[in-house]
């Protein structure tokens, strides 16, 4: 079953504004991602590798939708989403942004989503704004979620 979200059924409303002078002018191809910090974020417990796709451009603009994007996120897979049973396979989408998330070992949890877009946030204050692809392996477990970051009508998605 795939479950769909958009930000007009499920308010994606952020909670919280990327502020401005948080713009970094780097070249995407030197912003540097901590991939530790990525894949551990979620209780210590996951490592992943996270592979950058392309930036968005202009960057400010690439700011702003990342930011109130990763926001909604965070807010609604704490409160609004945490009634919706969770599933193997599912993307949300904010205008022309979608994000997938899959695996074939178990359900992906609300408190997994909610994880990778507060660390995401700190991602995109450091300077990354880009699309991802990413694989997360829980270290206990060896459970795979992948997640991938896109632009709708891009890349024959």
């Amino acid at each position: 079953m795939v479950m769909r979200f958009n930000k007009e059924e499920r308010g994606t409303q952020p909670s919280r504004a990327i502020p401005r002078n948080t713009i970094n002018e780097h070249i995407f191809s030197e912003v540097m991602l901590d991939h530790r910090t990525i894949g551990r974020s979620f209780n210590h417990d996951w490592t992943s590798v996270f592979i950058p796709s392309a930036p968005i451009y202009p960057l400010e603009i690439g700011v702003q939708i990342l930011g109130k994007f990763y926001a909604g996120l965070a807010t609604n897979a704490g409160s609004a989403w945490t009634a919706v049973a969770t599933t193997n396979s599912f993307d949300i989408s904010y205008g022309t942004i979608k994000l997938y998330f899959w695996s074939l070992d178990v359900r992906i949890g609300w408190d997994f989503v909610q994880g990778l877009a507060n660390k995401m946030l700190d991602q995109l204050q450091r300077g990354f704004v880009g699309l991802f692809d990413a694989i997360f392996v829980h270290l206990v477990t060896g459970v795979e979620v992948h997640v991938k970051l896109i632009i709708k009508g891009k890349g024959g998605y």
